[in-house]
């Protein structure tokens, strides 16, 4: 294992050639080669997620930037059998836009954007994904209470209008 430290080569293209000479005298030479120095870690500029409960989905967003960026990996801790998965490997003006498909339930998500050194940032993030019927139940009885209420005030209006005319004591 050869190690250089390079930081001061940092986003510079070096040019390397290598020999290699084994205890017996045999030499291998490796043809001249030229990398770029890539010493800083991904960073993380936005973040959201936006959840679609009809649809079992959830879109994220990420603002990126690296030069050299690799993929952007998820684990779901609870799954069954968590395992880490792809959530984007490429970018389209330092942005990663993907929607996934969830089971309803709470979800732990631990998120890994690495570079192509294998720099790694992480973040934790956790959501639910509702049943859609707790909407639509939630939905009707808020529609029943405003109609409630618009036929209240309307009716709290008609007595008031009679009182003030004299109709009613």
């Amino acid at each position: 294992v050869f190690r250089a430290n390079l930081s001061e080569f940092e986003d510079v293209k070096i040019n390397y050639s290598i020999n290699v000479e084994d205890i017996a005298g045999n030499s291998k030479s490796v043809s001249r080669n030229s990398i770029k120095a890539d010493l800083t870690s991904p960073v993380l500029v936005f973040y959201n997620r936006i959840i679609d409960n009809k649809k079992k989905e959830v879109t994220f967003v990420f603002e990126i930037k690296e030069k050299n960026f690799d993929k952007i990996t998820y684990l779901d801790s609870t799954e069954k059998k968590p395992k880490w998965k792809t959530l984007c490997d490429n970018l389209v003006l330092d942005r990663c836009i993907e929607t996934l498909g969830f089971k309803k339930g709470k979800h732990n998500l631990k998120i890994k954007i690495s570079d192509k050194v294998k720099h790694i940032v992480s973040k934790n993030d956790s959501f639910t994904i509702w049943p859609i019927f707790w909407f639509n139940f939630i939905l009707i009885y808020f529609f029943f209470f405003l109609v409630f209420l618009y036929f209240f005030v309307n009716v709290i209006g008609i007595l008031h209008a009679l009182w003030v005319v004299g109709e009613i004591d």
